[in-house]
């Protein structure tokens, strides 16, 4: 799917959650479409988001002030495991 056709879906609500959780644990999807996710309105989703190797540090810096605890502490986790992977 390109990410156009992932944004046309996406707005149109055609995504499952289950489909939307799947493009999150994949470690080749598009910076663009995991941006795009960190703003969806299910915190499990971006929850998901937060554990991608692929979320830019940026985006996990935002989800680190979600309102949801399980958000925070999986951005809080991944940005901590960067920075241990990055000062080996």
């Amino acid at each position: 799917m390109t990410i156009e056709e992932f944004k046309m879906q996406y707005a149109l609500g055609t995504l499952s959650k289950d489909t939307l959780v799947m493009f999150t644990t994949f470690s080749n999807t598009s910076k663009e479409m995991l941006i795009i996710l960190s703003k969806d309105s299910d915190y499990h989703i971006r929850c998901c988001v937060a554990h991608n190797c692929n979320t830019p540090i940026e985006i996990l810096r935002k989800l680190c002030s979600d309102a949801e605890w399980h958000v925070r502490c999986a951005a809080y986790a991944c940005i901590d495991t960067r920075k241990l992977v990055n000062d080996v």
